[in-house]
């Protein structure tokens, strides 16, 4: 059993270390570190840093393009790469600009390229390519809103399909964007075999309104992919938690199965409300129960050190998973009392 957490609080290493050993003494096997724009720009060898302090505790490390572009999954939301390019953003359907990066635009192509590549030099073993997503204008109360109708987008419509791109989301209008986003994919994981790193995959459930990809199989099939998975999260949904991450997970698994694929499962540690601990428990042994291989919380700590995103007692939180990935690290049943 592989199990990991998110790590995004600290690039001072006193901190770092005394983080590390405390996952270490949790239970994991791995960290998934956020390498995000201004990391890049100015944190980069105090993240190579970091990368060895993991390292040298035996744990692998995740890399994860924090919210580069805004087109993957992360807290950070204003992107050096739009302000640079403003040619390469998306255009809403009704002509108004946004700040996410265009996954048709050839800048931003390489953009990921460079990401790759600052990932790789400071000692990543995986990119973890998280949630790749258009601008959400449905979760931002914008109905039949959508993205990306830019110049070069509309142009490619017209040559893939024969007639101007539309103003309403048709259905080819889903398979185009879809298309584009993987193809982006997998431009980023040739990049990452290229520099000898594997990579994993996380798009959101099949279910959730905000998906970017109609299907999973499109994404699963892309060259060079190894590990697959998603993240049933489960506050503000109307079902039972160990119901719901159990579905998913064996929807994940037998997918990785048929592919021959590496499977992983998140498991939601953050904006957990006061009184909802034992539902993380539930959604571990879920998740295990129904064939996950590769388990991982986000984030570190109950994500204490981020108020918009901390649960209510995230210290509760961090020590009932610490518990139930202790169990399963030492191949136990994870089931305990409520």
């Amino acid at each position: 059993m592989k199990i990991g957490v998110a790590y995004y609080d600290s690039r001072l290493l006193k901190h770092v270390r005394a983080d590390l050993d405390d996952m270490v003494a949790h239970g994991c096997t791995y960290v998934v570190h956020c390498l995000s724009e201004t990391d890049v720009i100015f944190y980069k060898e105090s993240m190579r840093a970091v990368v060895a302090e993991t390292k040298a505790r035996g744990l692998e490390v995740w890399m994860d393009p924090w919210g580069i572009g805004n087109v993957f999954g992360g807290e950070p939301h204003r992107s050096a790469f739009v302000g640079l390019h403003p040619e390469a953003v998306q255009i809403r359907s009704d002509g108004v600009r946004t700040d996410w990066a265009c996954p048709n635009q050839p800048a931003f192509h390489q953009f990921v390229r460079e990401w790759v590549d600052h990932a790789a030099d400071i000692g990543s073993d995986v990119v973890f390519w998280d949630e790749p997503h258009y601008f959400p204008a449905q979760h931002l109360g914008l109905p039949g809103v959508w993205t990306c109708r830019c110049d070069l987008c509309q142009d490619l419509f017209r040559r893939r399909f024969g007639y101007a791109m539309p103003t309403d989301q048709s259905e080819d209008v889903l398979t185009f964007r879809q298309d584009a986003l993987t193809n982006l994919l997998g431009i980023g994981f040739a990049r990452a075999k290229e520099r000898g790193l594997n990579n994993a995959l996380c798009p959101l459930p099949t279910d959730n309104p905000n998906r970017s990809f109609r299907d999973w199989d499109a994404t699963a099939d892309i060259p060079g992919l190894d590990i697959f998975g998603t993240d049933p999260y489960w506050t503000g949904k109307a079902i039972d938690t160990a119901e719901y991450v159990g579905r998913v997970t064996r929807e994940v698994v037998a997918l990785c199965r048929a592919r021959g694929l590496e499977d992983h499962i998140w498991i939601q540690a953050f904006e957990i409300p006061t009184g909802g601990e034992f539902e993380v428990r539930r959604a571990i042994e879920a998740a295990a129960a129904n064939g996950a291989s590769n388990i991982a919380a986000w984030g570190y700590l109950g994500c204490a050190g981020m108020s918009t995103a901390s649960c209510g007692r995230p210290e509760l939180v961090w020590e009932m998973m610490g518990e139930a990935f202790r169990r399963l690290h030492a191949g136990e049943p994870v089931a305990g009392s409520r």
